[in-house]
Order: C-alpha cells, then sequence, then structure tokens
C-alpha cells in the first residue's frame, strides 16, 4: 500500500447541511506524510485543523474537527470518500465552517477524484494492525472490530416501528466496491426526527434533495431511494 492523493485541483460550492451556510472549497494535491488537512481561509491566519483523532470534538449527528474556537463541521462524507479511493494526503481549504452537503452523500467527492486523477507515491502507507479484538458499547450502539487480513464490514441497523426497520449488510471494502456500494449512499432520518432536529438548530440546509426522509410506510414523497 502506497500514500497517495490527487493529480489536481478540485473545487465544490455548495451549503451545509446542519449550518446552511454557504461555502466554497478547494481541494489540493500534498506531499506524501502531510495526511489530510482542513485549512481555513475565511479566518485570519488560515487556522490548520489535521484530520487526526485528538481533533475529533464532536459526534452528535455529525463528525466535526475543531481546535479552539475552530471548527469543520460535518467532515465524514468527504473523509470516507478519501478513504474509500485510498487518498491519505490532501489539503482542503474551505471558506465557511462546514463542508458541503451537496447530494447528501460521498459520490460527488468520488467522481471528482475521480475524474481528477489519484496520483501514488513512493512512501508507504501508514496503517493500524489490529492484533486483537477491539469492543466499543455506547447506548444502543455497539462496534466490535476484529483482526482480518482484508478490510471488511459488516453493519446491522435497527429502527423498530419504523419502515427502516431492520436491515444488514456486509461489504468487503475495495475502491470498486466503495464506489459502487458505499459511496452513493446518502444521509436520511425517519420523519418524526426532523422537527427535533431543527428545534436543536440542525438540518438548516436539509431539503430532500440531499437526504432520504422515511414516512411510516416509506421514503416520503419527494424522496427517492437508489438502492433497495
Amino acid at each position: 500500500m502506497s500514500q497517495a492523493t490527487i493529480n489536481g485541483d478540485v473545487e465544490f460550492e455548495g451549503f451545509g447541511l446542519h449550518t446552511g451556510e454557504e461555502v466554497r472549497m478547494r481541494l489540493k494535491p500534498a506531499e506524501p506524510n502531510r495526511g489530510i488537512v482542513f485549512v481555513r481561509t475565511d479566518l485570519a491566519e488560515s487556522p490548520i485543523i489535521p484530520v487526526t483523532p485528538e481533533f475529533v470534538i464532536a459526534t452528535e449527528r455529525e463528525t466535526t474537527l475543531g481546535q479552539g474556537e475552530v471548527a469543520i463541521h460535518t467532515v465524514e462524507h468527504l473523509l470516507s470518500a478519501a478513504n474509500g479511493l485510498g487518498i491519505s494526503n490532501l489539503i482542503v481549504e474551505i471558506d465557511g465552517p462546514e463542508v458541503p452537503v451537496l447530494d447528501g452523500s460521498a459520490l460527488p467527492f468520488v467522481e471528482a477524484f475521480r475524474r481528477v486523477g489519484i496520483r501514488k507515491s513512493q512512501e508507504p502507507e501508514r496503517v493500524f494492525r489490529v492484533r486483537e479484538p477491539v469492543w466499543l458499547e455506547e447506548g444502543d450502539k455497539q462496534i466490535i472490530i476484529l483482526p482480518s487480513a482484508v478490510f471488511k464490514v459488516s453493519y446491522t441497523i435497527h429502527f423498530p416501528g419504523t419502515a427502516i426497520g431492520s436491515q444488514f449488510q456486509t461489504f468487503e471494502i475495495t475502491p470498486e466496491v466503495y464506489e459502487r456500494e458505499i459511496a452513493p449512499a446518502r444521509t436520511f432520518c425517519p420523519i418524526e426526527d426532523v422537527e427535533a432536529l431543527r428545534n436543536a438548530g440542525l438540518i438548516r440546509g436539509g431539503s430532500l434533495e440531499n437526504a432520504v426522509v422515511f414516512g411510516p410506510n416509506g421514503p416520503v414523497e419527494g424522496s427517492r431511494l437508489r438502492f433497495p
């Protein structure tokens, strides 16, 4: 496994899912061992936030990276796309507090990366090797990580009493599988959560253009699924 970056700049414009703020974002190639970093170009001195665990400051309904008063919200779709295609070094210049939601999935980022091309370096990728089982439980959520020669994800979702119900999927993740099966999947929520999220000051940029909303019998009118 070699470290990789993109061949050229990629630009996006849009608004944040939760803040609703308009934002412009430019993704630029980065040298080996730089990692992925966010640069807030709208703030004095353009503060930099590296994508490392110690800079994760919130995970409620979205993932936020931050340092001091500086934050970048809803980074998960962009970082998912980079990881899914093996991009380990990237500079993300952004002039607002939240990554644009676009269509609510990682697919626009994947398409942009494919369009500009991905460049591998001679530097080996730095990875964590899981040597023994790891288990974490928080409320009604559980995750277990097991040693494996491949990256395989098995996932169960449980929304009792809703049209979502209980579902299970398992994938051995490769760039091809990621691009076909994972990247197009969008943000979703049951319709009864919408008002609570809005009252909490979230999903100000949410709409049926960038999320799937489920009613009692299935997706509400205007919500179209990409997968069965």
